[in-house]
């Protein structure tokens, strides 16, 4: 049978030699003084499943199941589910038939692949989920060695495929910030759930440090803004963190290294909780998006992963009136959300320097006025990265009151706001910043 190569159909194997020998040139070590905990380390042995909960974690699952809020997630799951779903379904139930599908689906059904421009940021939550998939179904007896083999195969040449794109060896599409995050953050799952593969021309231990590199270099840590705003906005912080949150916690399962100890990321997750009003919407700044929740939040909401942060971390996913979960999550959160998790309340007021951004809040209950404003950032607009964000090259003004947006600003000329907010803004009062 022959499986996926990492290179287009229409590439000459001298084309393909050329690009694996680039990808070997443009390896590079990560320097120590990215931290110990950007340092690659795969697992010394396969164990599946692995990547988020394991034997162990079984019966407090199927236990949880049954009551909420994890039974509305379970439901929620079973009725809306994704590709890893069915065998999800079959490890917490005993289902033959869902492993025997998602059997049938890792088998018959190629990779997703963007499209015609074959970029990797919406492909990678289909490529983590076929290695989720994997990873849950291993140790299913109806898989044969055969199947297992197949399987693997394809893994590793969409790995080989994810690698050669950001070495940029191959054509592809993957912009530094959310788009390379979340590919890095594929590859890096691959990397975990295939770390015994022998038959890549990268294989496991470059593809772990391709994603760590990806994610930590400067270029795309620069999004990650000191104290501040991620450079693309609130709603793409949610978005990326659909595979981001994923990989930390995957990582440190694996290695007990958690990539949200990182300075910078510590930051970045604790300032954009505070991006959220107290009904769980987000402020109508910068890029203007609006939104309610942040529901990767769920996940961080427990002792191992939120640490110190994770009261803070309850009460954002808690916000909004009806807490949700993106479906990549629902099963995640069956093993890791704790809604009793304890520690002080966080201060509903609080000061980012860094950014010069200030939040004052009344307190964390819709009866409470609220005022956020933030001055220029001095570094902005940096012409050899990205100078369009507003919420970089200006100063900001939002003021609410018993969660009502009563004055904001885009830090636009007022007809230029108008274009940008929606129609429910439209009454607001726009200040200049």
């Amino acid at each position: 049978m022959m499986y996926p190569t990492p290179f287009p159909a229409d590439w000459s194997w001298a084309t393909a030699l050329l690009v694996a020998v680039c990808c070997a040139a443009c390896a590079q070590d990560i320097p120590a003084e990215w931290g110990e905990v950007w340092q690659p380390q795969l697992p010394k042995s396969e164990k599946h499943p692995s990547l988020f909960y394991d034997e162990a974690d079984r019966e407090r699952m199927r236990e949880r199941a049954q009551r909420e809020p994890w039974s509305r997630w379970w439901q929620d799951s079973l009725k809306h589910g994704v590709g890893s779903t069915p065998a999800v379904r079959w490890w917490l139930t005993g289902d033959e038939p869902a492993a025997g599908r998602a059997r049938e689906a890792l088998l018959s059904q190629p990779i997703w692949r963007q499209t015609p421009q074959g970029y990797l940021e919406p492909s990678s939550h289909r490529f983590s989920d076929y290695v989720i998939t994997y990873d849950v179904l291993s140790a299913w007896p109806g898989l044969t060695a055969e199947d297992h083999q197949q399987i693997r195969d394809k893994i590793a040449a969409e790995a080989d495929h994810y690698y050669g794109v950001m070495c940029g060896g191959v054509p592809g599409g993957c912009n530094f910030g959310n788009q390379r995050t979340l590919a890095a953050s594929a590859l890096g799952m691959a990397a975990l759930t295939l770390c015994e593969y022998k038959d890549s021309p990268n294989g496991p231990e470059k593809w772990l440090r391709r994603a760590l590199y990806e994610i930590r270099r400067d270029e795309n840590f620069w999004f990650f803004r000191p104290g501040g705003l991620f450079v693309e906005g609130a709603g793409y912080t949610d978005y990326m963190n659909v595979q981001f949150v994923q990989f930390a916690l995957a990582y440190e399962r694996a290695t007990g290294k958690y990539l949200f100890a990182d300075p910078r990321l510590r930051e970045w997750l604790t300032f954009v909780v505070y991006q959220l009003m107290n009904n769980g919407e987000l402020i109508p700044w910068g890029t203007c998006e609006t939104g309610i929740g942040l529901g990767f939040f769920g996940l961080l909401a427990n002792a191992r992963y939120g640490r110190d942060l994770a009261p803070l971390f309850r009460l954002a996913f808690n916000l909004p009136t009806s807490p949700s979960l993106h479906p990549y999550h629902l099963h995640l959160a069956l093993a890791h959300h704790d809604p009793e998790v304890t520690g002080p309340t966080p201060p509903a007021s609080r000061a980012f320097p860094a950014s010069q951004t200030v939040v004052l809040r009344e307190n964390w209950g819709h009866a409470a006025v609220a005022v956020w404003f933030a001055g220029k950032d001095g570094t902005w607009p940096l012409d050899y990265r990205y100078g369009t964000y507003s919420h970089g090259d200006s100063g900001h003004f939002v003021l609410t009151a018993w969660d009502e947006v009563l004055a904001t600003d885009s830090g636009y000329d007022h007809w230029k706001s108008h274009d940008y907010y929606g129609a429910e803004f439209h009454n607001v009062l726009l200040i200049d910043g």
